[in-house]
């Protein structure tokens, strides 16, 4: 009902000037479209993190992202259009001040992702700094030795207003995708604990692993970290847990890696097995305490993306995708507007958000471009340019974005607003670069990290940590491509078309890592 409402904001009073939520609506041949081009977007985001508010601490001067989960604009009034509708602003959707930090392991995780597709995409390294941020900051409050699960990072806090992170509680999904932030982290700084914290974190996780059932996961959702009593049994949301494993067993590390494949595999085959068969895609999400029952949109999408990452892991996954693409659709996908899907978060709270929208929206672009689906690719662009109506609030000054979290919440939170929104456009783009802006520089896909990223007048610049790798570059001129100041055989690059989309640049390196980019 509140999204229904919010979507035809603007011409409840006779105006023929239709909106959602607060921008003007853009429509071409009856599909929505972006109602600001994505750099902007990406540009003004990133400007709100590094930038944005930031709260006294007796630590001092501390980012918000490291206090609070949310955050409210100075002076902050609703739009006119929604002081109509009481019914709305009396619900529970409205934020009304400031909460504290919870959830940093998935703010970690995802800040690491949007760092992987952001710097690339922009050469903007102040992507990274977010990213150490929180890392560092978990390193400060590790649990006593003497603790059953000793040395740990809080990925959840105990909502202290001070930042301090003193939570007994641990979300073991969280615990994996923290882990994997230390592991890139680690990777890509050379600083050496991060790779200790990372083989730490996976250490505590082998020993506590088991078979797992129908009733519970490998890993239980919640533990008392203090006690090792289990809080919550099961979560569907252990393919983190995978993509872990599969990252330590990919670099050197002390850990038993005959151990690691094999819980790796244990946990993966128990996804196929169970939530995959079930769906009972429940415990995700940190504020909701009765979660068995409590089914979410986010497991089955980072599944789905699992599973097109890795498409050798399961021989059945060009029928498990779809099937999750549609299982999310019907059950979360609530309202429709010129072919975008708004996606609500969680039957717990039923609302719809932009970031679950755009995570939907960049799962069904990648699947997409793989089975070269016309109406699955137009419904994902327009989905994907329906999450983006929450961005750039009322409140947003210059060229900083105050982000909503969605249509039907009017909150500004660091993960639904910034880090699990921001990336899901980049991985969009990735799939369909036709709707990165035309004339402009942008490598917008590469299989390994990048480093020395730099953008010139008809010239790009950059050095992959793996000698092993391909790029694609969209450009606004025809290219040649050096490597040590030599041409790089022909046989190793290709410039055209790709999905349709003109003056793409593909670069397949072997045994090269230093690479420039100038006009022919």
């Amino acid at each position: 009902m509140v999204a229904c409402i919010l979507a035809m904001a603007g011409c409840k009073n006779g105006s023929d000037v239709q909106k959602i939520f607060e921008h003007k609506i853009v429509v071409e041949d009856g599909w929505l479209q972006p109602w600001m081009n994505y750099d902007t977007l990406m540009v003004w985001s990133m400007n709100f993190l590094i930038d944005g508010p930031k709260v006294e601490t007796p630590d001092g001067i501390l980012p918000g992202y490291l206090v609070t989960s949310a955050y409210e604009a100075s002076g902050f009034e609703y739009p006119e259009f929604l002081k109509e509708y009481p019914e709305v602003l009396e619900g529970d959707n409205i934020w009304r001040g400031r909460m504290n930090a919870n959830n940093q392991g998935s703010n970690a995780y995802f800040a690491m992702k949007l760092f992987r597709y952001y710097y690339p995409y922009t050469g903007d390294i102040r992507a990274l700094i977010s990213v150490k941020n929180l890392l560092d900051r978990m390193l400060m409050f590790v649990t006593p030795n003497d603790w059953a699960w000793p040395g740990m990072v809080r990925t959840q806090d105990n909502d202290d207003p001070a930042g301090f992170y003193l939570d007994e509680r641990l979300e073991t999904d969280k615990a994996a995708m923290v882990g994997v932030a230390y592991l890139d982290f680690a990777k890509y700084t050379s600083e050496t604990q991060y790779q200790a914290m990372a083989e730490h974190i996976a250490g505590l996780l082998l020993k506590n692993i088991k078979d797992g059932s129908e009733e519970e996961s490998p890993l239980p959702f919640r533990v008392n970290m203090r006690t090792g009593e289990t809080e919550d049994a099961y979560t569907a949301d252990m393919i983190f847990v995978v993509e872990f494993f599969d990252k330590m067993l990919a670099c050197d590390t002390s850990l038993d890696k005959a151990a690691l494949k094999a819980k790796r595999d244990l946990v993966f085959n128990w996804i196929l097995k169970y939530p995959v068969k079930t769906g009972l895609w429940s415990g995700y999400f940190e504020d909701v305490r009765e979660m068995r029952t409590n089914i979410n949109q986010f497991s089955p999408m980072e599944t789905a993306r699992y599973l097109l990452d890795n498409p050798a892991a399961c021989k059945d996954y060009k029928q498990i995708v779809p099937d999750l693409l549609s299982f999310v659709k019907d059950r979360f996908g609530g309202t429709v507007r010129y072919g975008g899907v708004g996606i609500n978060e969680q039957d717990g709270c039923f609302y719809e958000m932009g970031s679950h929208t755009a995570r939907y929206g960049s799962v069904l672009a990648r699947w997409a471009a793989e089975t070269e689906c016309e109406q699955a690719k137009k419904e994902a662009l327009a989905t994907l340019a329906l999450a983006e109506y929450s961005a750039c609030n009322h409140t947003s000054k210059g060229n900083i974005s105050v982000n909503s979290v969605g249509i039907s919440w009017c909150g500004i939170w660091y993960s639904d607003s910034y880090f699990d929104y921001l990336p899901h456009f980049l991985e969009g783009m990735a799939a369909w670069p036709e709707i990165i802006p035309e004339g402009t520089d942008h490598i917008f896909s590469t299989t390994s990290m990048l480093k020395d990223v730099e953008y010139g007048p008809c010239s790009v610049k950059y050095t992959a940590l793996d000698a092993d790798g391909t790029e694609k570059i969209k450009l606004s001129f025809k290219p040649e491509v050096l490597s040590g100041g030599k041409p790089l055989p022909k046989s190793c690059w290709t410039f055209g078309s790709l999905r349709g989309c003109d003056n793409i640049l593909t670069i397949n390196r072997s045994g090269v890592t230093d690479i420039e980019i100038v006009k022919r």
